[in-house]
């Protein structure tokens, strides 16, 4: 049975209930509703997505002990990020223009300050970032790489195909963040290959390796149609997806 769209008021009504059960823990920062139920469109089964900032000097037992609580007191679909206020600050410096878009979009439901004066640091912090947040994505990208080599070794060819698929995606976000591109959720490789071509449009002759490698997404589950065979990862998409990687690392003045 499909879980149901929760109505808007029974989401706020719980959080409510929720963050009175934080506060009694600890103090947050500020708490903010994001996603699909805050400014996109939910369907059966969406999460709640809250973002929690914690002060500092909150350590991490209380912080667990303040989820427990807030998910006993929601109900099932609660999902909360936490980092804290430090973590914050150094995600805006570094460009983390998915931080700022909760911030600029999402529902304040709890702060310590005035919410025009959170704005007001969320955008002289994006102002003074440098555009590191690319680099946190190659880390990403190159961690998938591992996994998929090992994972070819080990002939485990769907976790490799599925690393792939992970690795090529990282890496166009990483140069679409580099050209000062907005974060987008998706996971397509098509549509971010065809962001990426108008700035580099020699990056069409990727086309065919990203419509295949788009499906590989799926290899994460078991009955992938039409599954790739160890000889086709090695001998087709790997070797253009190195060209990928050795191309965006160049573009971001990365060494090899």
């Amino acid at each position: 049975m499909s879980a149901r769209v929760m109505a808007h008021d029974e989401i706020m009504k719980r959080l409510s209930r929720a963050i009175g059960h934080l506060r009694r823990i600890c103090e947050p920062e500020f708490v903010i509703l994001f996603g699909s139920y805050a400014y996109g469109i939910p369907h059966e089964g969406s999460d709640v997505d809250i973002f929690i900032v914690y002060p500092d000097g909150v350590d991490e037992a209380v912080r667990r002990e303040a989820g427990v609580q807030m998910h006993d007191a929601f109900g099932k679909r609660l999902q909360i990020h936490p980092c804290t206020l430090s973590q914050w600050r150094e995600a805006l410096l570094r460009r983390n223009w998915f931080v700022a878009e909760i911030m600029r979009k999402g529902i304040p439901l709890f702060s310590r300050r005035e919410w025009s004066e959170v704005l007001m640091e969320v955008d002289k912090l994006m102002s003074q970032s440098e555009n590191l947040y690319p680099l946190d994505w190659i880390e990403r990208a190159e961690a998938d790489w591992r996994i998929l080599e090992f994972a070819l070794g080990e002939g485990l060819i769907p976790e490799a195909a599925y690393h792939l698929q992970q690795a090529v995606e990282k890496w166009l976000k990483a140069f679409l963040l580099h050209q000062g591109w907005r974060l987008e959720r998706t996971h397509d490789l098509e549509e971010l290959l065809g962001h990426a071509i108008r700035y580099e449009p020699s990056l069409e002759r990727f086309s065919g390796m990203c419509h295949r490698v788009n499906y590989f997404i799926a290899a994460r589950y078991p009955g992938l149609p039409n599954p790739p065979t160890d000889e086709e990862l090695r001998e087709r998409w790997i070797p253009l997806a190195q060209q990928l990687r050795i191309f965006i690392r160049q573009a971001l003045k990365l060494n090899e």
